[in-house]
């Protein structure tokens, strides 16, 4: 027998669509039909590209989450904020 294993990584399921290759529309998942418009916060990410290198209209969907690292040092943030 042979296997196949990969990592687990929980995040949130996102949508990303760009027609003539520009980020034009970002979302949640949702409840399957309807997602949230998270466009505007997908744009401060760096690893979210806001144009494509050719002008292709698509839709990318996969996973967006935070490590652990980056994780505990928001809460500490947060923290020291109040």
């Amino acid at each position: 027998d042979q296997y196949v294993v990969e990592l687990k990584i929980d995040g949130l399921a996102i949508s990303l669509q760009y027609v003539d290759g520009l980020l034009v529309t970002g979302a949640t998942r949702g409840d399957g039909m309807v997602g949230e418009d998270i466009t505007g916060n997908l744009r401060t990410l760096p690893s979210v590209p806001l144009r494509l290198q050719e002008p292709y209209t698509l839709t990318v969907r996969g996973e967006a989450y935070l490590p652990k690292a980056a994780f505990a040092r928001l809460n500490e943030q947060r923290e020291d904020a109040g």
